[in-house]
């Protein structure tokens, strides 16, 4: 089993156990408080970054989340299962070991950017302005570190966004803004 299964496996078991009622004191865990931060701060600073860089770019994609939902989660989960697929079986006798990590690394990063889509879109939901979805997106992610089962949410959320982002990039190539 790979190492980034292995890892999001456990955060699952482990979340789940605490909300099950089952003692979990001798899990190594932070006060819900600095989990919140620690959520709303690299949230921040992910959407921060997309809106800077490529803020129409991101409106884009947004739209694409907000209109076709059901598409880009379904593109997301997809990327998401071929991910898993390819770690469970690590390529090893093919590509070797090296290709599979550094495959890994990419997923992460990926799903770390994409996921701001996704925390955008519930922002936008609130209104269209970047002033207003930008925050709404920040205390989302905080909520959501401080809630059981939240990471499972914010997990869906960044599926959303990664499917949303190549259902874009597949369909229209680069967004209208940009050419």
């Amino acid at each position: 089993m790979s190492a980034g299964l292995a890892v999001f496996v456990l955060a699952v078991v482990l979340s789940s156990a605490s909300v099950a009622g089952l003692d979990t004191t001798n899990v190594v865990s932070g006060p819900w408080y600095l989990e919140s931060i620690t959520a709303a701060g690299w949230t921040a600073a992910i959407c921060g970054f997309l809106l800077i860089v490529a803020e129409p770019e991101t409106r884009t994609v947004t739209n694409r989340v907000l209109v076709d939902p059901v598409v880009s989660l379904l593109c997301g989960l997809s990327i998401l299962i071929a991910v898993v697929g390819v770690e469970l079986f690590q390529l090893i006798p093919v590509v070797g070991s090296a290709f599979v990590a550094l495959l890994q690394f990419g997923y992460v990063a990926a799903v770390l950017l994409t996921a701001g889509f996704g925390f955008l879109a519930i922002g936008r939901l609130a209104g269209d302005d970047w002033r207003v979805a930008f925050p709404v997106a920040v205390v989302v992610a905080a909520v959501l570190a401080a809630v059981p089962w939240g990471e499972l949410v914010a997990l869906a959320l960044a599926v959303l966004g990664m499917g949303a982002f190549v259902v874009q990039i597949g369909r229209a190539g680069r967004p209208r803004s940009s050419r």
